[in-house]
This record gives C-alpha cells, structure tokens and sequence, in this order.
C-alpha cells in the first residue's frame, strides 16, 4: 500500500468514525469534530518533530497511541451502522478548525514522506500505523 493510501483510507474512516461517534446531535457532531481535531493535531505535532531517523523511531510509539484513538472512534462509528444518506449527512460537518488540522497533519505527512533519507522508513512506519488502525 502506499502512503497517500494508508493516510487517505486511515483519515475518511477516522473522520466518518468522530463525527458519528456521538449519535447525530449538532452539539454532539461539534465535539466530535473537535476530538478528531485534536487527534489530527497530535499527529501533525508527532511528525512536524521527525528530522531524522532517530526522531522517526521516537515517533513510533506516539503513532502507534494515536492509531488506536483513530480505531476506537472508527469502532465506535462502525457500532451505529449507519445507513448512506446519513454518513453523508455526517460528513457535510466538518469544522474549519478540522480541515485546517487535517492540512496541518498532511503537510507534516508528506514532509517527512519526501524527504529522500527517511521516505523508505516513514513508508514501513505508515504501513504500521494503518495496519494498527486495521487491526481489531
């Protein structure tokens, strides 16, 4: 899997799992909006620290954390079987502050995914994040 994959499957999943994780209230679909935030933010936070490889290694375990806040809301979202019109529903709030994070955590993404000492290791390291995501 590539990276932009693992990123763009392990995002849409996590942003669908908050905003549905409280059950359809406008108040309620804000927070959750605004844990995903914060969740974006802790990851964009993790790897905007990564300069080397030793910083990727250090990384890791804070990555490996938030994968499973990603998969407990994921799980959470999956426990309401939503029907189609309501996902979609679901998605159309999406707050400022979550695209700015999602921006933020992408950009620090691709950051390190670019850079030609760590892009091998960032891509093993991506593929453990997705696959501790995927993971029941």
């Amino acid at each position: 899997r590539s990276l932009r994959t693992i990123a763009g499957r392990t995002l849409a999943a996590s942003l669908l799992a908050v905003l549905a994780a409280c059950g359809g209230a406008a108040n309620e679909e804000e927070a959750a909006a605004d844990d995903l935030t914060g969740v974006y933010n802790d990851l964009a936070d993790v790897l905007e620290g990564v300069t080397d490889s030793d910083s990727l290694d250090a990384a890791k375990e804070d990555m490996r954390d938030i994968a499973e806040q990603m998969k407990e809301l994921r799980d959470q979202y999956e426990a309401l079987a939503l029907d189609t019109e309501s996902q979609a529903k679901l998605s159309e709030t999406v707050t400022i502050d979550l695209q700015k994070a999602q921006q933020r955590m992408t950009a620090a993404m691709m950051k390190v995914g670019m850079n030609p000492q760590l892009s091998m290791k960032f891509q093993e390291v991506m593929k453990e994040f997705g696959d501790a995501f995927d993971k029941p």
